[in-house]
């Protein structure tokens, strides 16, 4: 009865923690499309600038932003 109780504990707590591991993975993807499992989500993304490119914008807390 034991080991009934453990094995079920362990099949909940492997599938709750492949489903938190496949939403996370959704979460951080850039993918605007995604059809998987019979559920399609069209989703925007926010304009980012792409990595290496600085902001144009100066930041009020930068020393040189002040500087004139």
């Amino acid at each position: 009865m034991v080991a009934d109780l453990t094995a079920i504990s362990l099949l909940v707590t492997t599938c709750g923690a492949a489903c938190v591991a496949i939403i996370t993975a959704i979460q951080n993807s850039r993918c605007t499309k995604i059809n998987a499992c019979c559920i399609t989500c069209d989703r925007s993304m926010p304009h980012e600038p792409p990595v290496g490119e600085p902001s144009q914008t100066p930041r009020s807390d930068h020393p040189q932003a002040d500087a004139t």
